[in-house]
Formats: structure tokens, sequence, C-alpha cells
């Protein structure tokens, strides 16, 4: 970890010194065994998956913050010992092995997730209401627009039905309908 943190200039990520310390010397690209590749493959996919801009919900583009170490620890876990796999003695420098702490940890993660998933939830349903209210709208406009054009075939259907009438079943001239004189 010390060599590692010298080289980078800072402290080493658990991802970073879990690499170091299970890659080749000859290839640092290359794991020493199949379950150090799986768990390289695994931490670099849900970085990837948690790095992505959450979607749906009409916020901002930009990326989330990523906890790289409980993203670590979600992975691989904390055995009865208080070790992680992979990071040796160097444990205790990313991981307070208190129980009350990683309790604590992953109850505020906890209460974050469960708090983003309402506030999605409740996006998706405030978007489900404007989507429906503005297809009820559109039906009605649409069903008064119906019925307006319907009423005027009517009109023009009586209208000529009227003509064709013999004399004396036609009603007799009246008023019009534009005339504001009253009828005494």
């Amino acid at each position: 970890m010390d060599v590692l943190a010298k080289e980078l200039g800072r402290k080493p990520t658990a991802t970073e010194l879990y690499t170091r310390i299970h890659s080749t010397k000859a290839d640092k690209g290359v794991m020493v065994d199949k379950r150090a590749q799986d768990m390289s493959d695994a931490i670099a996919q849900r970085l990837a998956a948690a790095s992505q801009p959450p979607t749906g919900d009409g916020g901002s583009s930009s990326t989330a913050e990523v906890d790289e170490m409980q993203l670590f620890l979600d992975i691989e876990g904390v055995n009865k010992k208080r070790r992680v796999y992979g990071l040796g003695s160097a444990t205790s420098a990313y991981v307070d092995t208190t129980t009350s702490s990683r309790a604590r940890t992953r109850s505020t993660q906890s209460q974050r997730t469960k708090e983003e998933i309402e506030r999605r939830v409740q996006a998706g349903i405030q978007d489900g209401l404007r989507q429906i209210t503005t297809e009820v709208e559109d039906l009605r406009a649409q069903q008064a627009r119906t019925n307006e054009r319907m009423a005027e075939i009517i009109q023009a259907e009586m209208a000529k039905m009227m003509q064709t009438l013999p004399p004396q079943y036609r009603p007799p001239p009246g008023p019009s309908d534009d005339d504001d004189t009253p009828t005494l």
C-alpha cells in the first residue's frame, strides 16, 4: 500500500490496491487467478453501471458520485475476522472495523437507496398522470369537434329533407332564428 501510495502521490483506492496485489509482476493488467479476475471484472462492471446517469427522472445528466469503497465491500464483503478478501492487513486502512459503524454505513446507504427509489417512483407517477391528463384533454377536444361536425351534418340533412316534404307536411314559415324581434 505504501509503495502504491508513493507511485500515485495519494492513498490508493481499495480497487487500485486489490488490482496491484492480485496482478502479475510481469504484466500489471493480468490477474494471478480466476477469482481475482472475476473480482476485477465485477468491480469494473459495477463502477461503470454506478457511473451512468440515472434515467427516466428528467433530472440533470451529470453522473452520480460513486463510493468506490462501498461498492468494493458490497461485492466482496467483510468476513468474520473483520477482513476483506484481497486487501489483507490493509483492510483497516479502508474499513472501520467496528460493527456499529459498518451497520450505520449500510443503514445510511439503504436509506439513501430507499429515498432514491421513492423519488423515482414519485417522478414516474407524476409523469404518468401528466401524460394521462394530456390524453384525456386531447380526447375531450376531439369529441367536441366530432359533436360539432355531427350537428352540422344533421342540420344539413334535415334542411334537405324539409325541401322534399310535400307542402302540407312542411312547418309554417315563422321568424328566423336570427331575427331579434319578439313575437306577439
